[in-house]
């Protein structure tokens, strides 16, 4: 979506607020934060001239995005409770043995959303376009302009058959009902900082991550920082952000200790200790207590799997 705040009219937003039940004084208290306000720039000259500006959202305003998410939520309530969009989930088990009683648990998902980052969740090519066409009512109505060029589609655990048959999923959005193709193999895509290809293929995150880890180096090798801070900056820093964009893969041992080498050696300079001394002595809870990429990562999966 282009300028999604600039596109909210205060119209619209009053609807939106009176749909939620909002008071009518703090309808129009928050309506008044945007309406008829003036505005002078300040240059090196002095101020600029008085202006009146439009009647949108102020992007980067504190209140501005809970007023979006309330002037977008009916859009993905529409979409949330149509029991034939989004992707079903079903557990079964055994409730009583003797009589062969089972229990179900039925989970429903057809869309994320963070924001202006929207992401429409469907069984099938056909059910994907529905909804999209549902969702362009939505934009044309509040003149909301699709970016097609940052529109992309994924397709998981596709049949054999449609890719034996060379048929490519496709779909179209926007007003001008723009084509967006399907990512290939090992493309992938990013949603939130974390990267998803329809092979699973960890490449992008873990190029990511050793990035990240080289950053840290290079700013910190001739930083006068402690241990302790390094330690800090490893276990509160570094270690929360690679977590975060390993939660849709899993590295390997070798992997983890490949990727942390760098930081192994520079606590080791710092300590004054040879590069060939054991990482155990920096790992040690009773020494330093730097913890590694490979058991923050099992105790994040354990967590996520037990909880």
């Amino acid at each position: 979506m282009k300028k999604v705040f600039d596109s909210v009219s205060l119209k619209m937003m009053k609807k939106a607020l009176e749909r939620i039940k909002v008071p009518n004084l703090l309808i129009k208290f928050l309506l008044n934060l945007y309406n008829k306000r003036k505005i002078k720039v300040y240059t090196e000259y002095g101020l600029t001239k008085e202006f009146e500006a439009e009647d949108r959202l102020d992007q980067g305003e504190v209140v501005s995005r809970l007023m979006w998410r309330i002037f977008y939520d009916p859009l993905l309530c529409l979409i949330y409770k149509k029991e034939d969009l989004g992707y079903k989930m079903e557990l079964k088990w055994p409730a009583n043995l003797n009589i062969n009683e089972t229990s179900s648990s039925v989970w429903q998902q057809s869309v994320l959303a963070y924001a202006d980052d929207t992401t429409w969740i469907a069984r099938s090519e056909k059910e994907l376009q529905k909804i999209i066409d549902i969702s362009n009512e939505f934009y044309e109505l509040n003149d909301i302009e699709i970016n097609s060029k940052k529109s992309e589609l994924l397709v998981l655990n596709r049949k054999e058959n449609d890719t034996e048959r060379g048929s490519t999923p496709r779909i179209k959005v926007g007003e001008k009902k723009e084509i967006v193709q399907v990512k290939k193999g090992k493309e992938a895509i990013r949603y939130l900082g974390v990267w998803i290809s329809e092979k699973g293929s960890k490449e992008c995150n873990e190029t990511v991550i050793i990035r990240e880890v080289a950053r840290m180096c290079k700013v910190l090798v001739w930083k006068k920082a402690s241990v302790s801070q390094l330690v800090y900056l490893n276990n509160s820093v570094l270690l929360p952000s690679i977590e975060y964009r390993l939660q849709t893969s899993f590295l390997s041992k070798a992997s983890c200790k490949r990727i942390q080498r760098p930081i192994w050696m520079l606590i080791k300079n710092k300590l004054g200790l040879a590069k060939s001394a054991p990482n155990s002595m920096c790992s040690h809870t009773k020494i330093l207590g730097m913890r590694t990429i490979w058991q923050n990562q099992l105790a994040h999966h354990f967590t996520e799997l037990t909880i």
